[in-house]
C-alpha cells in the first residue's frame, strides 16, 4: 500500500446511512513495526456525535473492501489540545485484533481517520499482496 495509490481509501458510515463519507489516503508513518495510514477529506462536514452513537469505518481497496470496523462514540479513549480546539479520539480494533483505527473528532467534525496496520497482517487481491 502507499501515498501513490489513489485507490485506497476509508468509507465512514452511520448504521442509517445518513452519513456517509469517503476519505482518501494522505499519510503513510511506520513507527515500532507499525504502519499507520492517515486518511482525510477536503470537505469539512458537521458530524453530530449526539446524534450518531456508532458509525462503520471500512477500508478499501478500489472497490474490494479490506478491513472492517464498528466504532462507539460514546466514549472518547483520550483527548489532546491543539491551537485550543480539544480533539477527541475514538479508537476500535477489527474482529480480529490484528488492526485499529483511531478517528479524531474536534468540534462535531472528524478531523481524519488513521489506520494502523499490524505488520503480520498482509491482504491478498487477485493474488498480489498489498
Amino acid at each position: 500500500m502507499g501515498v501513490g495509490y489513489s485507490n485506497l481509501h476509508i468509507k465512514i458510515s452511520s448504521k442509517n446511512d445518513k452519513y456517509n463519507r469517503k476519505y482518501t489516503l494522505n499519510d503513510e508513518n511506520y513507527h515500532n513495526e507499525k504502519v499507520y495510514y492517515t486518511f482525510n477529506t477536503k470537505k469539512r462536514s458537521k458530524f453530530n456525535t449526539k446524534k450518531y452513537f456508532f458509525i462503520k469505518a471500512e477500508l478499501f481497496y478500489k472497490d474490494k473492501m479490506l478491513d472492517c470496523f464498528s466504532i462507539s462514540l460514546n466514549n472518547h479513549e483520550s483527548y489532546s489540545t491543539v491551537d485550543g480546539n480539544i480533539i477527541y479520539k475514538y479508537i476500535s480494533n477489527n474482529n480480529k485484533g490484528q488492526s485499529k483505527i483511531i478517528i479524531n473528532i474536534c468540534k462535531d467534525r472528524i478531523e481524519n481517520v488513521t489506520y494502523q496496520k499490524d505488520d503480520t497482517l498482509q491482504f491478498k487481491i487477485d493474488g498480489i499482496v498489498i
